[in-house]
């Protein structure tokens, strides 16, 4: 840390300084002493005194003396906006959580959420003890520490692409391998195993047998220097790097990926571990890689070989690895329909948005059902663009369907009424019915006592007026009775009491109100609703319907609402079982 002493400080970092030494002086606070040290760009540099005799120091604990510690506050010109930045000037600390690079304390995980200008000097100094005392007594997890094991700091460069890795890298005993870059798009490239066109790009797979401390470095040198502090040898990684380079086209950059185990143990879990991916660009590599043409697996190199000023780039990493990655969403409802089987008839106002949320949700295979045609006017509530105006709804919505997820698997068939011709529902695991069809499910209820396939039947709907009202019920072959007879059932007890009947509408023939004609003359008429209302609507069906999937619960229907919608918040949602007598 360079300090400049001659220049000055501004009045707002005086002031700061001027607090800490008052607090000092009181003498009945655990801040002791405080020296300036000077200036670091535009930071004013200060050395507070500790004193640590009353912090408990648990056996996984930051190693804290007993008597005190120094560290430096560096104050920003922008204080108290922004919080002082906290360093020590020894290595004691490497490698525990929430310790950047070796010497700088992560006080705060969330500056946006956890300081407030209004902290000032007291608050700083407060969030300063109470990170000592819970590094020392062990309370911060190395597993769930922001970077951790490559000294707590995100290594991407601007401009850099998004590497994106998804299947195990499995490196075998060597723990280096060469894989490929397949370049996305131009933002995006993901790793692959083996090349899939002549453009892709070898890059160097690298297991470390340690967590890199003092994070990886920005230059060739500096890497070397901290992979060989943690027991990779220089000359192992230079290898990868020339065979990686001599594969590749002249003067494209190589990249390399480090693989840093989680843990402070010196043995590595090929698979549990951090990555970061660098390059050096084309021009650089050179020298490399002609050693390596030249050499071949004989490849021995020096210092000529490539100059250690060379610059390393980082690009972030997209780490999608199932052994590595916890979904957002996985102690949501829809995680109920991670890996399943759904099968959508109808894409339309509540059929299109129930394909995006279940391919969100991690389905492995969907099937859509809809020949209609998506028009400019769909465009208003319904989950189209306008690049899919004139093609069917089912193309479309396979099409972004496909966008959301690689290995999401998506069929289109013409119409149900070709496997109901079969006498059999589809072989799914939950079959939703979109179309508020009378044919469709007359259909189905045809073949209910028939069918050797037993999905989970839904039916879904909304209210023609306002869209603000859902109807989900669900059934299934075998245990309940079929779709119509569940509706009527539900019918049944929504008009026997008197707070359920705004939900009267699911039944009664529509009001002239609650339809819209779209365009002059003999227009189909629709109902009417946002895209917000629309997938409000969806969304939380799609969220209640979850569940049923992992409980085979008896049939009924879910009546639900939108906070803004006209029915009484007391009956927001209400779930009616039904059965047959």
């Amino acid at each position: 840390m360079t300090t400049t002493r001659s220049a000055r400080p501004d009045p707002t970092q005086n002031l700061a300084l001027a607090e800490l030494r008052r607090i000092a002086k009181l003498g009945c606070t655990p801040l002791v002493r405080v020296d300036r040290i000077g200036m670091a760009s535009s930071d004013l540099l200060v050395r507070l005194r500790i004193r640590t005799d009353e912090i408990v120091v648990k056996a996984a604990g930051l190693p804290i003396r007993s008597d005190h510690e120094d560290v430096v506050a560096a104050v920003p010109r922008s204080f108290p906006l922004i919080p002082p930045s906290t360093h020590v000037l020894h290595g004691r600390f490497v490698g525990y959580p929430h310790v950047l690079q070796g010497d700088r304390l992560c006080l705060y995980l969330d500056l946006h959420q956890e300081w407030h200008p209004e902290h000032g000097v007291v608050g700083f100094l407060n969030q300063l003890w109470w990170w000592l005392e819970g590094a020392a007594a062990g309370r911060f997890d190395a597993r769930t520490a922001l970077y951790h094991p490559v000294g707590g700091v995100l290594h991407a460069t601007a401009g850099t692409p998004t590497v994106v890795v998804r299947a195990a890298l499995d490196l075998g005993t060597w723990g280096m391998a060469l894989r490929w870059l397949h370049r996305r798009t131009p933002a995006r490239l993901d790793l692959m195993r083996r090349p899939r066109c002549s453009e892709d790009l070898a890059t160097a797979v690298v297991a470390l047998p340690a967590p890199l401390g003092y994070g990886a470095g920005t230059t060739l040198d500096c890497i070397c220097a901290n992979l060989s502090y943690v027991g990779q040898p220089r000359n192992a990684f230079l290898h990868a790097l020339a065979m990686a380079s001599a594969r590749n086209p002249l003067r494209s950059p190589v990249h390399f990926l480090l693989c840093v185990p989680g843990t402070r143990s010196s043995s590595h879990d090929r698979e549990i571990n951090h990555l970061i991916c660098g390059r050096i660009a084309g021009k650089a590599i050179e020298p490399l890689r002609k050693a390596a043409k030249e050499q071949g697996a004989l490849l021995e190199l020096t210092s000529s070989d490539i100059p250690y000023d060379t610059p390393i780039e980082w690009c972030q990493v997209s780490e999608e690895r199932r052994s590595m990655t916890t979904r957002r969403d996985h102690r949501r409802p829809v995680n109920a329909f991670m890996d399943t089987h759904a099968v959508v008839w109808g894409c339309g106002g509540l059929g299109s948005w129930t394909g995006e949320f279940l391919a969100r949700a991690g389905v492995a295979r969907v099937t859509l059902c809809d020949p209609a045609n998506v028009t400019g006017g769909l465009l208003v509530r319904q989950d189209y663009t306008e690049h899919d105006i004139g093609g069917t709804k089912a193309e479309a919505l396979a099409r972004r369907l496909a966008s959301v997820s690689d290995t999401l698997v998506v069929e289109i068939i013409e119409e149900p009424f070709a496997l109901l011709a079969e006498r059999n529902l589809p072989a799914c695991d939950v079959l939703i019915d979109a179309t508020v069809n009378n044919a469709v499910a007359s259909g189905v209820g045809m073949i209910w006592n028939s069918t050797t396939t037993r999905p989970l039947v839904a039916r879904i709907s909304t209210d023609r007026a306002t869209c603000t009202l859902g109807l989900l019920t669900i059934t299934r072959p075998g245990t309940g009775p079929t779709p119509e007879d569940a509706d009527l059932l539900t019918r049944e007890r929504v008009v026997t009491e008197p707070l359920l009947e705004p939900y009267q509408c699911f039944w009664d023939p529509p009001a002239p109100s609650e339809e819209v004609n779209p365009a002059p003359g003999c227009s189909v008429p629709t109902f009417h609703g946002s895209a917000a209302d629309l997938a409000a609507v969806t969304g939380s069906m799609i969220s209640l319907l979850g569940p049923h999937l992992l409980v085979d619960v008896s049939a009924g229907s879910h009546l639900i609402s939108l906070p803004h919608s006209h029915v009484d918040r007391s009956v927001g949602h209400r779930w009616i079982d039904v059965h047959l007598d």
